[in-house]
């Protein structure tokens, strides 16, 4: 839940956002807090199979990969939205987002790599070694579990440049 006056001053190009309640939600906690239920009080309804979100990502590499770059793109926009003082809490969103691509297995491997080259200057020695043993194929359980502990102990963090 947030605030009526949040509405009142909505971007323009929130309107076109991949995931709007994403940036919506960012945009409200950085105008002045969001209040979080911890229970469920709504459920999405179900769609058939072959219309879901996440088959669409799955059955079309170039939708994935459109979205992902949507989906950094508006962060950007969201960053000169929020002010000064949270500008840095989106960048941190920027960061893991682009760390969550390089080991999403429904992305391409081309564009993965991209990414890679991209913030390899930035990654901790474990997740360059994450990133090499996924790049050679080679015990995809263990480079999984490597990620899942990373971010269990909260150490999944990108440097600063």
């Amino acid at each position: 839940m947030f605030r009526r006056t949040v509405i009142r001053k909505l971007p323009d190009w929130l309107i076109l956002a991949p995931v709007m309640d994403y940036y919506l939600l960012a945009l409200a906690a950085a105008e002045g807090g969001c209040l979080y239920i911890p229970i469920t009080v709504g459920v999405y309804g179900h769609c058939a199979a072959s219309e879901s979100w996440t088959n669409r990502v799955l059955a079309n590499p170039k939708f994935a990969i459109d979205f992902e770059i949507s989906f950094l793109e508006y962060l950007e926009k969201l960053g000169g939205d929020v002010g000064p003082d949270n500008r840095p809490a989106v960048e941190y969103l920027r960061k893991t987002r682009m760390e969550s691509i390089l080991f999403a297995e429904h992305l391409p491997r081309h564009y993965r790599a991209a990414v890679y080259r991209e913030i390899k200057r930035g990654l901790n020695l474990k997740l360059r070694f994450a990133w090499y043993l996924s790049g050679f194929g080679l015990f995809p359980a263990l480079v999984w579990q490597i990620n899942k502990h990373l971010k269990s102990l909260g150490k999944y963090r990108i440097r600063a440049n």
